[in-house]
């Protein structure tokens, strides 16, 4: 987050937190635990569009949204390109899950690091921040150095023989003008990389992206929070999930498309629940993840079959 978006947001949040001290006082922290069903997620996102002002839990978040970003919050490097560099949940199992990607899948970690430690298996992180595990060429002098990056992490996989390998990556570059087909035959290619390390394999599909930092949004509108949110699909960052889609499909691997823990069909609200729901604008919060925990393992429980 720029520093004037920071200042910005700690100056409003100070504001608005001094002028609700006694409602905040006798507020409850936000759910620690995600609802027993997807259903009730989807009923949550069906009424955040109705949310006009920020709640206690809302302005708390803000407070620290700094910290609610999974790089920072899990103190990563830019790169883990090693078997050891980013370990999590069970370390000393035997039983290993590799989260692959960039900062599209390590945003996912808060309710992958809480299954790991309830499934009693280590959780290794590999790849790159801003580098995309799909076999496709991002346009740019920032994206030159993915190709490489892209081969160690595969071949670090491929070494590690993991159980299960878990991608996830960004499908929205401004730059990249490649068709859906294009990203479905790089995620194919990546999957045929992978084939070598016998990994049962799944994707997390992306997320749309705002056109705007939604903390900072939605401290400067407070009480007009719907001025924060977008049309979904936002067609001005379009996004390859289709073609993400149709290459797991083929491969007959396991695909979670979050999009319905996080937009209607036709919007994206910027607050769901209790919840400010980006960290940014296009990276999820860490409390709203955790929140999703039970159903990201429940989404994922064909996958969790291979640790036991």
């Amino acid at each position: 987050m720029p520093l004037h978006f920071r200042r910005v947001v700690a100056v409003v949040v100070s504001v608005l937190l001094s002028a609700t001290s006694t409602e905040l006082a006798s507020a409850s922290s936000p759910a620690s635990t995600a609802p027993a069903t997807a259903a009730q997620v989807i009923a949550q996102v069906a009424a955040s569009s109705k949310i006009k002002s920020l709640t206690p839990g809302m302005l708390s978040q803000l407070a620290s949204i700094a910290s609610s970003a999974a790089d920072n919050y899990y103190k990563l490097p830019t790169g883990c390109l090693t078997p050891t560099a980013c370990v999590f949940g069970v370390t000393t199992s035997k039983r290993t899950m590799v989260l692959v990607g960039d900062s599209h899948s390590r945003m996912w970690l808060p309710a992958l690091v809480a299954m790991a430690n309830d499934n009693g298996f280590r959780l290794v992180v590999i790849g790159h921040d801003s580098c995309p595990v799909v076999s496709v060429v991002i346009p740019g002098g920032a994206f030159n150095y993915c190709a490489a990056d892209r081969a160690t992490a595969v071949a670090v996989i491929n070494a590690m023989k993991p159980q299960v390998v878990l991608m996830g990556n960004r499908t929205s570059y401004p730059s990249y003008k490649g068709t859906q087909a294009q990203w479905q035959a790089g995620v194919t290619a990546t999957l045929a990389a992978l084939a070598p390390s016998r990994a049962t394999v799944g994707i997390i599909g992306d997320i749309q992206v705002f056109n705007l930092n939604v903390p900072s949004c939605v401290s400067l509108h407070p009480n007009g929070l719907a001025l924060c949110g977008m049309k979904n699909p936002n067609t001005a960052i379009p996004g390859h999930e289709v073609g993400e889609a149709a290459a797991a499909r083929a491969a007959k691997v396991i695909y979670v498309d979050p999009t319905p823990y996080l937009c209607t069909a036709t919007s994206c609200s910027p607050v769901i629940g209790d919840y400010v729901v980006y960290v940014d604008s296009q990276h999820l919060a860490v409390p709203y993840v955790a929140y999703l925990t039970g159903v990201l393992t429940t989404a994922l429980s064909p996958l969790l079959a291979h640790l036991q």
